[in-house]
């Protein structure tokens, strides 16, 4: 399968790109692995509420930090099932446009710019192949992003990464990522 040539809207403007669809249809127990994880979270938020509702009336610091903890715990735990639950009904897409790479993901809107990036390399984890991108600054757009870039360059070696195996034409994508920051002036012939 190819990638489809089509425009994604940056900021409100409209740029051509090669846009790659990212799906874990086809991938075996992924529907079943993302019930279980809601189900998990969904419980470790409700005993943590009901932590909280069946603490005792203490009022030192003890009991104040304990209650300030189960609500961090709390809010992470349906904070998490949330941006599950909205990854289910979001589509996501990575599209190379000529500023750069582009993803729209449930935890929002990314662009990469292309001279930020400073390495690329291939990763598997977990038995899926990732396509990873070592940034000099963070990227353009999503807040989540910038908070989440420092984790992943110390956990998976990368600041960013894309799901190779559930990428259609992923093979596509690697040979014209390295193209493009081999010779900048294939970035505005993408499309």
């Amino acid at each position: 399968m190819m990638p489809e040539r089509g425009e994604v809207e940056i900021e409100g403007v409209r740029h051509p790109g090669l846009i790659f669809r990212v799906s874990t249809e086809g991938v075996p127990g992924a529907r079943l692995g993302q019930i279980v994880a809601s189900a998990v979270l969904l419980l470790l938020g409700l005993v943590s509420v009901i932590f909280l509702l069946t603490a005792g009336p203490r009022t030192d610091l003890v009991a104040l930090i304990g209650r300030v903890v189960w609500i961090l715990g709390s809010v992470f735990f349906f904070g998490l099932f949330v941006v599950l639950l909205v990854s289910w009904r979001t589509s996501t897409s990575v599209a190379l446009v000529a500023d750069g790479i582009y993803s729209k993901t449930a935890l929002g809107q990314m662009l990469i710019p292309w001279p930020t990036i400073i390495a690329t390399g291939e990763r598997t984890f977990g038995g899926v192949r990732y396509f990873g991108v070592r940034t000099s600054s963070p990227p353009r757009l999503s807040r989540v992003a910038r908070l989440l870039r420092p984790m992943n360059r110390k956990v998976g070696g990368w600041d960013y990464s894309y799901p190779l195996s559930m990428m259609n034409a992923p093979d596509e994508f690697e040979r014209v990522v390295e193209r493009c920051l081999r010779d900048p002036s294939e970035r505005s012939r993408i499309v």
